[in-house]
């Protein structure tokens, strides 16, 4: 039995139920990577995103600023404005993006249902446990429904450091990226988090593993656990 797995899509597709059962299926939406996407006119994808829906119910939408020049700010919140009016399950917004508190705010509406994973990235790393442990502390003050903080670690210790996390954060995602700390994919679920990702075709962050891979690396460990 796999944990669950949250596909990162990067392409508008509805991956196959009976394959990726949605029980334990999660979807994330990387709308910085889809060449589809028209950020000027998010509704364009709203028959797709609608109905992967209807088929899937833990679906997250994120929009980072990457791919976005002209007037990133202002667009990327009306993109997220667009999808809680629309019904999204989840938003996945920057801890420190100058508008998630607003849209924090608008997601506990009565006549909304989102709900924010509130998430952080950290990519020059030294080792700093501490530092982390204080942004996850400032995060978990905003009562996301998750909190995540990615971090490019420069070796495995630092990976193994990282995820001792988990004792004080159980139940949000703390992920170590890079090449060192692939490992840390199909630790996570094992450590509490509520799902870890797996690339369903671009992988968009180091370390990041193709579904094809995890599949048979929880098939093994499933074998050993016999």
């Amino acid at each position: 039995m796999y944990p669950p797995i949250c596909l990162v899509l990067t392409s508008c597709e509805i991956p196959d139920a009976q394959k990726y059962p949605p029980e334990r299926t999660w979807i994330e939406i990387r709308f910085d990577y889809l060449p589809e996407f028209d950020y000027h006119a998010p509704e364009k994808l709203d028959a797709w995103i609608t109905s992967l829906l209807s088929v899937y119910d833990k679906v997250i939408l994120t929009f980072h600023a990457q791919s976005c020049k002209e007037q990133k700010n202002e667009i990327r919140y009306l993109c997220y404005q667009h999808w809680i009016e629309l019904g999204a399950p989840y938003i996945d917004i920057s801890f420190y993006e100058p508008f998630s508190e607003e849209l924090m705010a608008l997601c506990k509406q009565e006549k909304y249902q989102t709900q924010v994973i509130l998430s952080h990235h950290i990519f020059h790393y030294s080792g700093n446990l501490q530092k982390v442990r204080h942004i996850l502390r400032e995060m978990k003050k905003l009562s996301p429904a998750i909190a995540k903080i990615a971090v490019l670690c420069t070796d495995v210790h630092q990976a193994v450091d990282l995820l001792t996390l988990y004792k004080e954060f159980p139940h949000d995602l703390i992920i170590a990226m890079g090449f060192h700390s692939f490992f840390s994919r199909f630790a996570l679920p094992m450590l509490g988090a509520p799902y870890t990702y797996a690339a369903y075709s671009t992988s968009t962050a180091p370390g990041l593993l193709p579904i094809e891979l995890l599949h048979p690396i929880f098939d093994w460990l499933d074998k050993q656990n016999d």
